[in-house]
């Protein structure tokens, strides 16, 4: 028997969340700790480290997020 869509879509939903809220604690701790306590919270979550640095990689690249509570950015 196949899994309804519904359940499916629910399971997303929640995964989507779960990212939403891992990244949302990635930037707080960025500015607060800046690069080093990043690494920590991917240590923490190695199943949803990749898929957050990648899109914290993306807000950087935009314009969105940089390390460090002064705002500064290690690779500049």
């Amino acid at each position: 028997m196949e899994p309804s869509p519904v359940r499916s879509n629910a399971d997303s939903t929640r995964q989507s969340d779960r990212m939403r809220e891992f990244v949302r604690q990635c930037l707080e701790v960025g500015e607060c700790e800046g690069e080093a306590g990043v690494e920590r919270l991917f240590a923490s979550r190695p199943d949803l480290a990749d898929a957050a640095r990648r899109r914290l990689i993306l807000l950087r690249v935009l314009g969105f997020y940089r390390f460090g509570s002064d705002g500064s950015d290690p690779d500049s």
